[in-house]
């Protein structure tokens, strides 16, 4: 049930949101609108599959740690 719900609302955010940005908006922003949709489109889809994603705020504490030597 949860990944129709999740359909659904992509194809509500996707007529409201993302429709008006391929009439109007220039090609980067395009691009980058349509690469994070698809992003957390993908991300939603897994997690209400029950996939487990890794967190990737270990790897963002080992570059602040390597870099600022905290």
């Amino acid at each position: 049930m949860l990944p129709l719900i999740i359909v659904l609302l992509f194809i509500f955010v996707y007529l409201f949101d993302y429709k008006p940005v391929l009439k109007d908006g220039n090609t980067k922003e395009k691009i980058l609108h349509g690469s994070i949709m698809a992003i957390s489109f993908c991300i939603l889809m897994l997690h209400s599959l029950g996939v487990q994603i890794p967190s990737p705020t270990d790897s963002i504490e080992k570059m602040i740690h390597s870099i600022l030597g905290i």
